[in-house]
Formats: C-alpha cells, sequence, structure tokens
C-alpha cells in the first residue's frame, strides 16, 4: 500500500510507509480483532462464519509474526501495533 506523504502532493515523489504490524492478513485482522473484544475462539468463529479450527489457525498464525507468549499477550500487541482497537 503506498500512503502519499504531504509533501507528495506538491509533485515529489512518495515516500512508502509500510503499514502496521508484522503483516497481518485480512482475516487474521478479523480475528484478532474480535479478541481483543474479549470473544472466545468458538464465538469468533461463529461471528465470521468459520470453523472453530480455522480461527485456530489464523490465531497461532498472528501469534507466530508477533512472537507473543499467550492469547492475552496476542491482545495487547494487536492493539498496540495498531492492528485492532479495543
Amino acid at each position: 500500500m503506498m500512503r502519499v506523504s504531504p509533501s507528495a502532493a506538491d509533485g515529489r515523489r512518495a515516500r512508502w510507509d509500510p503499514p502496521p504490524g508484522p503483516g497481518f492478513s485480512p482475516r487474521e485482522i478479523d480475528c484478532l480483532a474480535l479478541l481483543v473484544q474479549g470473544h472466545t475462539d468458538r464465538e469468533i468463529a461463529r461471528d465470521l462464519a468459520i470453523s472453530h479450527a480455522t480461527v485456530r489457525f489464523h490465531l497461532d498464525s498472528a501469534r507466530r509474526k508477533t512472537n507473543a507468549r499467550s492469547r492475552t499477550h496476542l491482545a495487547a500487541l494487536a492493539v498496540s501495533l495498531g492492528a485492532a482497537r479495543p
């Protein structure tokens, strides 16, 4: 994603700003958003119409990307990285 800096509006080359976080997939972000709100894996699965195993897959993937030690740590990191809001 290219984000245009304010100085790019005057014709100078746009600066590349990497997205926040370790490159979460859109579905990982969906799962993280519900995790941060306190939902269980089964509730996340129901809300996103995916299987419980798929939720675990996405959260495990996000945990590996962040080196989170627990679900709570993962939720805190997701908020601090801007991937989810409380």
